[in-house]
Formats: C-alpha cells, structure tokens, sequence
C-alpha cells in the first residue's frame, strides 16, 4: 500500500492507471482495478498468483518488473511463488531488484532473472545483515490486531 501510494502521486499526472493487489483486501474490488486496465499493478505474491491462476490477468505484456524487499521475500519463503510469477514474464523485460541485505540468495535469484549480468548499486556500507534479534509478534485480541516490534 505504501509503494501505491508513491505511484498515485504522480500517475494521475501522467494519466497512468495504477492498482494494488494484496490478501486481507476485498478481492472481487481489486479484481474490477484490473479488469479496467492498469500500466502499473503493485501486488504481493500470493494474491498476484490468485489471479494469474483464475485468469483475472495474465502477465504476457509485462515489459518493466520491479521487486522491492527480495531478501525479505526469500526470507519469508516466498522463492516458489516468485518463481512461478516470473515464469509468466516475457523475457526480455527489464528487471528490478531492491534488498536492504545483498544475500546469496538473493544474488542467486538476480543472476537468474535478469538476461545479462546485474548491475549491483550499493548505498551505503555492505557490510549489513539482517538483525536476528528482531522479534515480530501479531495478537488478535477481541477480534482486533495488535503487532508488535
């Protein structure tokens, strides 16, 4: 939600159409933002997947792919899934990747997708890794959420 809401502010500019796609969210309302057309689709994995598979999109014509927290991802076991949703991509399309870490995981993954060899940017030290100290909890409580850091 939050990179949609950095693409709103200038795709209505530019008169682009711009949805996001994402579980816990009315699905049959993100269904109809795509069915309208969109040249920007920000979605999570596992609801981009929910539609590829029942047809809503397909992702033939997708020229531009940009995936933000790929270690994250990985981290969180989403490789199969994000496997599956680039085997859908044409190949020749320009790929993005953005990792707060430089994993061998993640090198790995850049180095298969992209058709010629990545360029890595580096801001910063690269010296960081993740902290394993970090602890994330979520408590539903009386049918309400509360997470915790």
């Amino acid at each position: 939600m939050q990179i949609q809401e950095e693409c709103l502010k200038f795709s209505r500019y530019a008169k682009i159409n711009s949805t996001c796609v994402y579980g816990g969210a009315d699905r049959f309302g993100q269904q109809r933002e795509l069915q309208r057309g969109n040249q920007i689709v920000v979605a999570c994995p596992g609801r981009l997947l929910d539609f590829l598979n029942s047809g809503v999109i397909n992702l033939r014509r997708v020229t531009y792919l940009v995936m933000d927290e790929a270690d994250r991802m990985l981290d969180m076991g989403f490789e199969p899934q994000i496997r599956k949703i680039v085997s859908q991509i044409r190949p020749d399309r320009q790929t993005l990747m953005w990792s707060a870490t430089w994993p061998r995981e993640v090198q790995r993954l850049a180095l298969e997708f992209c058709r010629e060899s990545p360029v890595h940017i580096v801001i910063g030290s690269q010296d960081l890794s993740v902290n394993g100290r970090i602890r994330q909890t979520i408590e539903v409580i009386d049918g309400y959420m509360k997470r915790s850091r």
